[in-house]
């Protein structure tokens, strides 16, 4: 009666179908399809809709106390992605319950809410599941600090899963640069994980290193890691074991051996991670080695050592990188563009710039400009979007006069426009709160208001008087309080806090249309064709169904078609999913996040993001093992077919059309 009741108040949307299409062939590897009992679905659908919402925990509550443990787990899960404070007791209780997988979904909630690292550490003695314990462990990385390293320590002699979290917990804490993490106890314990058979806990540990950075290690100790760099049969391990060496290769003896080292290792994604390496480690003693990376088979190695090369002081950049500009391939040339421009070599930018010059080369030669009045008139008047967003982008890095900050928000490209109040959020001015409000009256778009409202907010401090604009200024609060995308709603809650102005009630999430969960448990995977390859991934509607169906619907109206990978990044991601080419474009609304467990590992599909909440048709496949962005993005497939073209994609990469392929209705 509860279930109905509440799917009655929320109108007839809760159960609409998703659009359908024409079911096609199945795909020989894909993920099996989660299933939902058939007496479950109203509760599921239920549930559903108040994470998609994002209404209050206390919604959730029948579906936290029904008997059923199938549905005490969906509750508990969007209990977690809720991300509520409030909830943090109802988390912990969840923590006893007597379902695996409620108590697991609890304890990957302690992780996702402040305050969730001291109940994890209470909890973590009294249980006992191995896969409920590593959840608790990643809780104390994901929430914790300094107070929580002592326990992660001691997390590390568990099971594989528990010190695989617990090293990555680890890991997670040294990129705060807690001083307790770089701490030789620290150090040693990671690297005497090093030794264990199994896999992942050795490849967190290696991340661990990776990620904490120290500058000083025993000498015992970086020759044994220095040892391992060269010897290890994984070449993950290896090439996070190369990225903490680096950091601690204070010696020309240690930067040549490790470059050296690296550089003649079989695996591409060490060699990537060694050319990488040369803007940390700058070593202009080891020109030999670096021009050897320049020179590598692997294209990505060779774009790495271009750019990196770049950072090094004390060579000569035009002779050593200089050749490459008259490379055939714009990759090469957008590259070395790169490079001589962080060498800041004098370089004629002009014969980069003109129209017939491919668009990547365009790209790298207005990263490069410095030219701020140029950039602008770029900014407005170019062609191409990509154009138009790189020039706007690369104006956010420097320093514009006010009349060329103010001339943004004028633009027919409303990027452009949500660039120009980016710059006057960093840079504001009195003069700048007229325009600033006239942008937004006139735009419909998620990203010029959530953009302008944090610049107004910024601005308005330096107004003398308010009186003449507070009516505008009320009625934009009271407007960017109800959009659809929560970025927006933000910035309207923290300017009405500015403005004194009463708190505006947001509404709930407010999805474009919310499928069925039936609907939505038949899609089970997609067949990427790019002009490199076909890329087969398997879905994951049980874990991320929104995602799934949001990636889904776009991919069969066509959305993807003729897109290229705006963003490739050798041995980090692919990244397509932006129509206009230059990182900023989407579909026109967010969708919300849908956080879980699943690892990052090498083929994860994810969302990319800009913030919480503001994924879109934006997508990215990871090239190897990611950990540090578990339980940030959205996980919602993984590669299962086309692992060699993932990386032979380059930036020229496009996709040709995406297929979906669904299990056939029934009946």
């Amino acid at each position: 009666m509860t279930t109905l009741l509440l799917l009655a108040l929320m109108g007839p949307q809760a159960m609409a179908p998703a659009p359908d299409a024409e079911s096609a062939p199945i795909a020989a590897a894909t993920a099996t399809a989660a299933t939902v009992p058939t007496d479950d679905r109203l509760e599921a659908q239920a549930i559903w809709l108040i994470e998609l919402q994002r209404l209050p925990s206390a919604s959730l509550e029948p579906f936290l106390n029904d008997p059923r443990a199938s549905v005490r787990a969906r509750a508990t899960l969007a209990l977690a992605r809720l991300k509520d404070a409030a909830a943090l007791p109802r988390l912990v209780a969840l923590c006893g319950d007597a379902d695996l997988t409620v108590r697991e979904h609890a304890a990957f909630g302690l992780g996702l809410v402040v305050g969730g690292a001291e109940e994890a550490a209470r909890r973590l003695p009294l249980e006992t599941h191995p896969k409920v314990r590593a959840r608790l462990v990643a809780a104390l990385g994901a929430q914790g600090g300094a107070a929580q390293v002592p326990d992660l320590l001691s997390a590390l002699e568990g099971g594989v899963a528990e010190s695989r979290e617990a090293a990555i917990a680890l890991g997670r804490l040294g990129m705060k640069k807690l001083p307790e993490v770089s701490a030789p106890t620290t150090l040693t314990a990671l690297a005497a994980q090093l030794r264990r058979v199994e896999p992942k806990p050795r490849q967190a540990a290696a991340f661990a290193l990776a990620r904490i950075g120290a500058a000083e290690l025993p000498d015992a100790a970086y020759a044994d890691l220095s040892k391992r760099q060269v010897e290890d049969y994984d070449p993950v391990v290896r090439a996070f074991l190369t990225r903490a060496l680096a950091a601690a290769a204070n010696t020309p003896e240690r930067k040549q051996a490790l470059l050296r080292a690296g550089a003649d290792d079989a695996d591409v994604g060490v060699r990537v991670v060694t050319a990488r390496s040369i803007r940390t480690l700058g070593a202009p003693e080891s020109v030999e080695l670096i021009q050897k990376l320049l020179q590598d088979k692997d294209l990505g190695v060779r774009l790495e050592a271009l750019r990196a090369a770049g950072a090094v002081v004390g060579l000569d950049h035009t002779k050593l990188l200089g050749p490459f500009l008259e490379s055939a391939d714009p990759l090469i040339v957008a590259a070395t563009i790169g490079g001589l421009d962080e060498a800041k070599v004098e370089l004629n930018l002009r014969p980069f710039l003109r129209p017939e010059a491919p668009l990547l080369v365009q790209q790298a030669a207005i990263e490069a400009l410095d030219d701020t009045a140029q950039l602008s008139r770029l900014a407005l008047k170019s062609p191409e979007a990509a154009l138009r967003g790189t020039a706007a982008g690369r104006l956010m890095e420097l320093t514009p006069t006010l009349e060329e900050r103010l001339s943004l928000l004028g633009a027919a490209d409303e990027q452009v426009v949500a660039a120009g109040a980016s710059l006057l959020t960093k840079l504001p001015d009195a003069q700048a709160l007229s325009p600033l409000i006239q942008a937004l009256q006139a735009s419909l778009n998620a990203d010029v208001w959530s953009e302008g409202l944090a610049a107004i907010r910024a601005t308005i401090p330096l107004v003398k008087d308010l009186k003449p604009h507070q009516a505008a200024l009320t009625a934009l609060v009271q407007q960017g309080a109800v959009q659809p995308e929560a970025k927006t709603r933000a910035e309207a809650v923290g300017l009405a806090s500015a403005l004194k102005l009463p708190t505006p009630v947001s509404p709930a999430h407010n999805p474009m249309v919310v499928p069925s969960i039936e609907e939505v448990e038949r899609i089970v995977s997609a067949r990427i064709f790019t002009d490199a390859g076909e890329l087969r991934v398997a879905l994951r509607p049980d874990v991320a169904p929104f995602t799934v169906w949001n990636f889904a619907k776009l991919a069969e109206e066509g959305f993807y078609d003729g897109i290229r990978f705006h963003r490739v990044v050798p041995d980090f991601v692919i990244q397509a999913g932006d129509p206009r080419g230059d990182g900023s474009g989407g579909p026109g609304w967010a969708i919300p996040d849908e956080l879980s467990p699943l690892e990052y590992g090498e083929g994860a599909l994810g969302m990319a993001l800009s913030g919480p909440d503001t994924g879109g048709s934006q997508w990215f496949i990871t090239l190897s093992p990611q950990p540090h962005l578990e339980t940030g993005y959205t996980v919602f497939g993984a590669l299962t077919w086309g692992q060699v073209t993932a990386q032979r994609v380059t930036r020229a990469t496009t996709i040709q059309k995406i297929v979906i392929e669904r299990i056939p209705a029934k009946g």
